[in-house]
């Protein structure tokens, strides 16, 4: 207690007999600041918006600040009820369709076809499994009604459709949220919306 009579409020306490939340961390500090709140804001109104299904972020995947608002909208989602299964995943680094497509399948809980690309084989047969993948984590993502699949740290322009995730027309319930350090790739992936972080 301080000269005052009054509780010290520091990391909780009360003044007056009213309870006070414990003191927020910084990274607790930038989850709820202003601008945070705001931009989560604009992104759930474009998760809403049914003639949108492709949503870019541009900025750093190693900030606190992105890290936030990616929570933030995860949280938002799971609270309104808006999908049936939301994703958050990694491809940093990762430029090999192969790869990418078996790391989509694991963040999502979805077996797809196990045999490995590789130089040994032509490069019809890469193709053959690739298409092959795309098919069936297709069929996966289309037995969900609603899917959010966030990916983050793009290092390389991506074809969804070759992938094996299914938007638009082919599925309306599937939303996708980019997040890419580059402006220009996420313009180029034709996202319908982009935020600037």
């Amino acid at each position: 207690m301080d000269d005052s009579g009054k509780h010290n409020t520091q990391g909780g306490g009360k003044v007056r007999g009213q309870s006070l939340p414990p003191s927020r961390s910084v990274e607790q500090a930038a989850f709820f600041n202003e601008p945070n709140r705001l931009k989560c804001k604009d992104i759930m109104e474009a998760l809403e918006d049914s003639n949108i299904n492709m949503i870019g972020v541009c900025g750093y995947e190693r900030t606190t600040e992105m890290g936030s608002l990616l929570e933030n909208v995860s949280s938002t989602a799971k609270r309104k009820k808006l999908f049936d299964v939301i994703k958050t995943t990694s491809l940093k680094g990762e430029t090999n369709l192969g790869r990418i497509q078996q790391k989509i399948a694991d963040v999502l809980g979805c077996s797809i076809q196990e045999e490995k690309e590789t130089s040994c084989l032509p490069s019809s047969s890469n193709k053959k499994i690739v298409t092959e993948r795309a098919r069936q984590l297709s069929g996966w993502i289309k037995e969900k009604e609603k899917v959010l699949l966030m990916v983050s740290a793009l290092d390389t322009q991506l074809d969804l459709a070759k992938i094996g995730i299914p938007f638009g027309e082919d599925h309306k319930g599937c939303k996708v949220i980019v997040v890419s350090e580059s402006e220009k790739k996420l313009s180029q992936m034709k996202t319908q919306k982009i935020f600037l972080l």
